[in-house]
C-alpha cells in the first residue's frame, strides 16, 4: 500500500486518482502514527515551501517522514515535495527542510543570459534523460515531456544524484534525482499524460 501524505499543499487527489489508474493501491495519510505502516510514501504539493514544512512539523510528519525513509522503504517527492527533502530553502527567507538529501531549492532567475523569464516556469516541458537504465525511465523516450508548474529549482551537491535536467529558456535544472530510495521529481507525472502514467507503472514495478 502506497500512502500520499496529506499537508495541504496542492491537488492530492489528481495523484491519488493517477496511481489507482495504474493498479498502485493507494490511500491518503495525514496521521505520523499511520506513516510506518505503508510500502512507499509520496510526497506531493504546489505551494509555498516555508508553509509546507511548517505545516509538516505542526503535525510531527517531518520526523514520521525521516524516520520512514531510514527504514529503506521508497519515499517519493513531486514538485514540492521534491524540494522539502533539501537541507534548506531560500523561499521567503531559508528556511530549514527534511535534510535527506544535500542541496537548496532556489528560485529560477528571472533574467537569464540577458533574456527574460517567465516565472514560475508553467509548462509542458522534455526531460533529458541522463541514465535511461534507471528504472524509473522505462518505456519512456529519450526526451519525453512532462508538465511543470513551479518557481524554484533544486540544486544538489552530488550532480551524479541526477537523473534528468530540463531546459527553460537556456537555464538548466534539475528535473529528478534518485538518491538509493529517495526519488525526487520537478515535474507532475500525474498530470503528464500518457508517459507520467508510464513513469507510475515504473514506479509501481520499483516499490
Amino acid at each position: 500500500m502506497l500512502g500520499i501524505v496529506d499537508y495541504g499543499m496542492g491537488n492530492i487527489f489528481s495523484i491519488l486518482k493517477a496511481t489507482h489508474l495504474v493498479g498502485l493501491k493507494s490511500e491518503l495519510v495525514n496521521s505520523p502514527e499511520k506513516i510506518k505502516n505503508y510500502d512507499c510514501l509520496i510526497l506531493p504539493g504546489v505551494g509555498a515551501f516555508d508553509k509546507a514544512i511548517k505545516k509538516l512539523k505542526l503535525d510531527a510528519m517531518d520526523k514520521a517522514i525521516i524516520d520512514f525513509h531510514s527504514t529503506g522503504k521508497y519515499v517519493i517527492g513531486i514538485c514540492l515535495g521534491m524540494q522539502l527533502f533539501l537541507d534548506e530553502s531560500e523561499e521567503f527567507g531559508m528556511n530549514k527542510g527534511l535534510g535527506l538529501i544535500k542541496g537548496k531549492c532556489k528560485k529560477i532567475p528571472s533574467i537569464y543570459n540577458e533574456r527574460k523569464m517567465n516565472v514560475p516556469h508553467i509548462s509542458w516541458n522534455s526531460l533529458n534523460i541522463l541514465n535511461h537504465s534507471k528504472p524509473l525511465f522505462f518505456n519512456i523516450s529519450h526526451n519525453p515531456f512532462m508538465y511543470f508548474i513551479h518557481s524554484f529549482h533544486c540544486d544538489i551537491h552530488d550532480k551524479d544524484l541526477i537523473l534528468s535536467t530540463t531546459n527553460y529558456s537556456g537555464f538548466q535544472f534539475c528535473s529528478s534525482y534518485q538518491k538509493n530510495n529517495l526519488i525526487g521529481m520537478q515535474f507532475h507525472p500525474e498530470k503528464s499524460s500518457k508517459n507520467g502514467l508510464t513513469l507510475l507503472k515504473n514506479l509501481n514495478k520499483i516499490i
